[in-house]
């Protein structure tokens, strides 16, 4: 049984139909030319956030990308966001009745993380909105359903839904500088746990915890293994230890390279432990807000990733067979 949800981030973010519903040139200049559906849902979004400003009496500006947007909190001194960065944010997400859709604010452990990237983050509006901001700022953007899920709906929210996202961006910073920052973390818990875990000079950090008795993989080998993938706080995130083991064969980018790395390492019948940053697992991964959504949009089908962005993975594998 293979299963998608191994694949490897390197070979980029691929999306399913249905949530980035605005691909290639419908997003990349004002003067597009839309297609009467479209056409259609962008003028009935326009109409209620436009009736909605008016209505509670907001100014707020409407940008050349179709959305509108207040300024909470002007930071002069901040620094600009630029393509290539990697963004930290707080959110709050409502509906224009104002019913709470999702937040990630200053009281939660971690704030939300995105590859400054169109492809990066949903909904795809937030990619124009925060790349208006600088680092201390506070932002409202009232942000189209085009722009947002489209026709996707949730028990949260209905399709077509317009929203109303406060943005607070926290800092931005370079891929190689987190990277830097998850190798020591890693050590961290390491030492914290007292185990001996071979450290590779990708970052990697293998255990075996069983030593098996077959063969080992090779380039290109089919393995069949069973594993369970979690943060490094030991929240699961996904595990086929219950039903049945996945085959994959690597050297096809149907790992991630961490992944492939340990099982490299193994032996037929063997069990082991491996920690990765994300540079060798899922990089920049895709930023769904709310965050909660991202599981649902994973499970059918809409995004190729449940792993948070820029996130430190451990996995416990158990090597079946090699072929």
């Amino acid at each position: 049984m293979r299963t998608k949800y191994i694949t490897d981030a390197k070979t980029g973010l691929r999306v399913l139909s249905g949530i980035l519903i605005l691909i290639g040139a419908l997003l990349s200049t004002a003067c597009m030319k839309l297609d009467s559906g479209l056409e259609k849902q962008q003028q009935e979004d326009d109409k209620a956030i436009s009736n909605y400003l008016t209505t509670h009496q907001i100014n707020a500006v409407k940008d050349d990308n179709g959305f509108y947007f207040q300024k909470l909190q002007e930071n002069n001194k901040g620094e600009e966001i630029k393509d290539t960065d990697v963004v930290d944010f707080y959110y709050t997400i409502r509906l224009l009745d104002s019913t709470l859709v999702g937040a990630d604010t200053d009281t939660s452990s971690h704030p939300a993380r995105f590859l400054m990237d169109y492809y990066s983050i949903v909904p795809q509006g937030l990619y124009f909105g925060i790349g208006r901001m600088r680092t201390g700022e506070k932002y409202r953007f009232f942000m189209p359903s085009w722009l947002s899920f489209n026709q996707y709906s949730t028990p949260l929210f209905g399709s077509n839904s317009n929203f109303i996202i406060d943005n607070n961006v926290l800092s931005r910073q370079k891929e190689d500088h987190i990277n830097k920052l998850q190798l020591d973390s890693i050590q961290k818990f390491v030492d914290h746990t007292g185990l001996e875990f071979e450290k590779m000079d990708d970052g990697l950090y293998y255990r075996e915890t069983k030593e098996g008795t077959g063969s080992s993989p090779t380039d290109y080998s089919n393995v069949t293994f069973y594993f369970t993938r979690r943060y490094l706080d030991s929240t699961i995130i996904a595990t086929n230890v219950d039903g049945e083991p996945v085959t994959l064969t690597l050297n096809h980018n149907e790992a991630v390279k961490g992944l492939e790395e340990g099982l490299k390492k193994m032996k037929e019948g063997g069990k082991c432990q491996i920690i990765m940053p994300s540079s060798i697992g899922f990089n920049q991964s895709i930023c769904v807000v709310p965050s909660t959504v991202q599981q649902e949009l994973f499970k059918q089908g809409y995004i190729f990733y449940s792993v948070l962005p820029y996130s430190i993975i451990m996995y416990d594998v158990e090597l079946i067979k090699v072929e």
